[in-house]
Order: C-alpha cells, then structure tokens, then sequence
C-alpha cells in the first residue's frame, strides 16, 4: 500500500501515489490526511475533499457556460 489510505474494493485498480493523503486538498489547502472530511480519490491519482470537488465543478461548469453565451 503505497498511498496510506484504504479504498473501497470497486477501486481496486486505483493509480496508487506514494503517501497520496499526505498532501493539502488542492481547492480549501487542509491537509488530507487529518481531515474528518469525506476524500475523494481522481482517476489520475490525486485526491481532493469530495465537497471541494463538487464545488470545483460547479465552478468549472458555470465558468464554462458563461463563456458559451
């Protein structure tokens, strides 16, 4: 287990990154590995606080649409 963390068994084909949750989420700047909040785990490997992430979407999407019109 090289990033400290245990994942759901669904995700067992995850991108392992060494010591992954030792790192800040990159949208609040908490440290992951403390945190009591729920970590989302990317496709590319990285992890983020799952409530950041949605946040982060919705940012992206609206930013997206706006500049559609």
């Amino acid at each position: 287990m090289k990033c400290n963390c245990r994942l759901g068994m669904r995700l067992s084909e995850h991108k392992c990154r060494e010591k992954g949750l030792e790192t800040n989420c990159p949208i609040c700047g908490d440290l992951l590995f403390t945190s009591s909040a729920a970590v989302r785990a990317l496709p590319c490997g990285h992890f983020m606080h799952s409530a950041c992430f949605q946040l982060y979407c919705m940012i992206t999407l609206h930013e997206q649409y706006s500049s559609d019109s």
